[in-house]
């Protein structure tokens, strides 16, 4: 679960470091950051940025993942499953006790 407001540190152990590039001027951990800059920052406020569109990924694991999803869709794996429709991860089913005759 993503959570804002943590310590940069404790974010970057728990989220790690991105690489994005900032799509307007904005203002990170006290530094000002112009449209077209690349910066790194923790993954949590990453994703922050990148869903209110201030900032882009332009880290390498974001084209190993659009690589990885790639193949995938060669393979014919790009189709989405709900885990709760697979067989493997439905409920087991409960035992019936008989009342005693």
């Amino acid at each position: 679960m993503l959570r804002y407001n943590i310590p940069h540190k404790e974010a970057v152990a728990t989220f790690g470091l991105w690489q994005l590039r900032a799509l307007t001027s904005l203002g990170i951990a006290g530094h000002n950051v112009e449209a077209g800059d690349l910066f790194e920052t923790d993954g949590a406020n990453a994703v922050f940025m990148v869903a209110a569109g201030t900032a882009e990924f332009t880290d390498k694991r974001i084209a190993k993942e659009a690589e990885v999803l790639r193949a995938a869709q060669e393979m014919g794996l790009d189709k989405p499953v709900k885990i709760a429709e697979l067989e493997q991860f439905q409920p087991r089913k409960k035992w019936e006790i008989s009342p005693a005759v």
